[in-house]
């Protein structure tokens, strides 16, 4: 180092003679990006000697490059923000983008007699989250390890159309990942961090019994408050959250022709985080899962099968819908991401909605009705989509619950005629084994 006058040169000879009093003596000594040349980032080296020119006012410090890991051995780490009582010359937040269409146009599934095909229209998430990451270590022990997630502009929109066929006595439910989105993530170089996100999707269904043939209809869409916030502690480990009450708008369901059975339909959106900071490493998964679901049963009558049906239909289905949105959080070390040390329901919300009536086929007096009455499935070409009036369809109270365990809310009527449709118990949560792609955005300390 040349030092421009004798003043500064004599301060770093007092300061710097230190090291060469003893031969256990270093400190270290942090270059900037380049300063000696060939070093692309902010690296720390460890002096252990210092030699002097005066006639050149120069001093030369000589020692050996080594890692963040090695040398920080006490430290708080803040990235996407810091404590407001810390001041820094560059205080930049750090968001996760949250803008992504459902990668699905349709799936179609056969069994025997048992026929399903799904699509999804206009159906993906919106918004971002904004991130928090927080490190304290003590003599190279990790002291407090944080996340925190807040979104920003957060929905998401999922309306399926169900086809379905079968005559299908049993039950059938699975869960299937659409694809993986990688996401801009944050690489601070030295091995300081290393951000990994990217979303996951996945849909999931529940049928059955089912007996008839009809295209089944319905949707939902949630948004959350931008004034909410998700901590997850990792060293204790727990979860706080604020402000998760989900906004649900309800979609009216429709019917194109009788069938009986239960349904239930999910997508879900799912933040993976790979972290890697200083040699400590976690996945971090936050779900959101909107989901639909309804009863449906065969009516017939020898009068009007539906009481408000103007044409008086012989032939209908009774609907009892219900739709929802499941959050949850889990968290693992990595590389052990199919045993998470942390796994809690931070919000659950179901909204049951009033039953409706549909009917279906020609009219009684329409020429060449039917005159039998019969509770068998008609499979007859119909219509397509008798929607059920929007007036219909009300927005009951909403009953929010926020859990540490997850939560069982079953999405069948128990007062179904189908005895054998199964009222107890939710779509399962199916977890995944999760393989994290590094994206390639970078950020410096």
């Amino acid at each position: 180092m040349d030092f421009k006058d004798e003043r500064s040169y004599q301060y770093g000879q007092r300061l710097w003679q230190w090291v060469n009093d003893a031969d256990d003596r270093k400190f270290v000594l942090v270059a900037g990006n380049g300063h000696c040349g060939w070093n692309e980032h902010r690296l720390p080296f460890v002096v252990s000697n210092v030699l002097f020119s005066d006639a050149k006012n120069t001093i030369s410090v000589i020692g050996y490059v080594s890692d963040w890991k090695t040398v920080a051995h006490t430290y708080e780490l803040f990235v996407g923000g810091h404590p407001s009582s810390e001041k820094r010359d560059i205080d930049h937040t750090f968001s996760l983008d949250f803008n992504h269409a459902l990668p699905l146009s349709s799936k179609s599934l056969s069994m025997g007699d048992f026929k399903f095909t799904y699509d999804c229209e206009d159906c993906g998430t919106k918004g971002e989250f904004d991130f928090q990451f927080e490190l304290k270590t003590e003599l190279f022990i990790p002291t407090g390890v944080s996340m925190t997630l807040s979104p920003q502009g957060v929905s998401a929109n999922f309306n399926p159309r169900l086809g379905l066929s079968a005559n299908f006595t049993g039950t059938k439910s699975d869960e299937m990942e659409l694809g993986k989105i990688p996401i801009d993530g944050l690489t601070i170089p030295g091995g300081i961090l290393d951000l990994g996100p990217e979303i996951v999707f996945s849909w999931g269904y529940a049928l059955g019994p089912i007996v008839g043939t009809a295209g089944v209809s319905t949707g939902v869409s949630i948004g959350l408050e931008d004034s909410a916030e998700l901590k997850i502690d990792l060293t204790s480990p727990d979860v706080s959250a604020r402000g998760w009450t989900p906004k649900v708008t309800k979609k009216p369901i429709t019917v194109d022709a009788s069938i009986s059975g239960g349904i239930k339909v999910n997508a879900k959106a799912a933040i993976q985080l790979a972290l890697e900071a200083l040699d400590t490493g976690f996945e971090i998964g936050l779900d959101l899962e909107p989901w639909a679901g309804a009863t449906l049963t065969v009516a017939s009558s020898s009068g009007a099968v539906c009481p408000d049906d103007p044409e008086k239909h012989h032939f209908g289905v009774n609907i009892a819908p219900s739709a929802g949105v499941n959050l949850n959080v889990e968290a693992s070390e990595a590389g052990d991401e199919n045993d998470p040390f942390l796994s809690k329901a931070i919000a659950s919300l179901t909204m049951p909605l009033p039953s409706m009536c549909t009917g279906f086929g020609a009219p009684p007096n329409a020429a060449g009705s039917p005159k039998e009455t019969t509770t068998k499935a008609t499979s007859t070409p119909l219509p397509r989509f008798s929607t059920i009036p929007s007036s219909i369809v009300s927005s009951p109270t909403a009953t929010f619950t926020t859990t540490t365990t997850a939560t069982t809310t079953p999405f069948l009527s128990s007062s179904s005629s189908v005895s054998s449709i199964p009222v107890s118990s939710p779509y399962p949560y199916v977890r995944r084994k999760r393989h994290i792609a590094r994206p390639n955005g970078q950020a410096h300390a």
